[in-house]
């Protein structure tokens, strides 16, 4: 039998499903680059191909909480931070968010882990998305180590205080700038980072710029949130 928290958190992820549905399909409708643009085209076939992958690693999620077996499969981080990156492109055209998504460094390395990974770099861009001041830059980095593979999401976003840092990835925890921006469950980097750390072997690590700036009369800080798997 699923906990609360794990029902909590299928609810929050059949609704993110339906979101993705939305912007799937607005970014069917939306013309890019002109009806005869081959480069426009391909560039919408490649989103709805995105949307269409990350809709599914999200119902294997979900499925794996209703009982169901995750396949095993090889992970590149570098592939599924890019594909992940240009369905978040997708959602912020969607949500009508004014930002810019960009993503540095390289990987070669694979791990093997379930088949639904690309919902962790979903969960760190959409909040990243969701609450990043407008007209900036959501940078994401991937940088293959010794030991280890990391990928970051890096952005300018509501301002987490001192006594806050220990606690963004306890269950249902939503930082006080967070509450006035936007609705959310608190479930999000919780249960990324526990697949992380159950699933993956690997963690979800928090930094972020201290003091805050004012920006429209709201606290922001860079906030760098960095996925880290271990070489197997």
């Amino acid at each position: 039998m699923n906990t609360p928290e794990e029902l909590n958190w299928l609810v929050q992820h059949h609704h993110d499903i339906e979101g993705l549905l939305e912007a799937l399909r607005q970014q069917s409708l939306v013309p890019q680059g002109g009806a005869n643009d081959a480069a426009g085209l391909r560039q919408k076939l490649q989103n709805v191909n995105d949307l269409l992958n990350l809709i599914m690693a999200q119902r294997q999620a979900v499925n794996y909480l209703e009982g169901f077996t995750a396949t095993q499969m090889d992970l590149y981080l570098y592939k599924s931070m890019d594909a992940t990156i240009r369905a978040a492109r997708a959602w912020a055209s969607y949500c009508n968010r004014k930002v810019r998504i960009q993503l540095t460094g390289k990987s070669h390395a694979c791990v093997r882990g379930p088949n639904y990974f690309n919902m962790v770099p979903w969960t760190l861009l959409q909040n990243a998305v969701k609450y990043c001041a407008s007209g900036s830059i959501i940078n994401c980095e991937v940088n293959d180590g010794e030991t280890r593979i990391a990928g970051s999401v890096t952005s300018l976003g509501p301002y987490v205080h001192d006594d806050e840092v220990e606690k963004i990835f306890e269950s249902g925890y939503r930082g006080r700038e967070a509450r006035t921006m936007d609705k959310g469950s608190g479930l999000g980097l919780y249960n990324a980072r526990r697949a992380m750390r159950e699933e993956f072997f690997g963690d979800i690590l928090f930094e972020r710029s201290s003091p805050p700036m004012d920006l429209s009369g709201r606290k922001f800080g860079y906030c760098r949130f960095t996925i880290v798997l271990n070489r197997q």
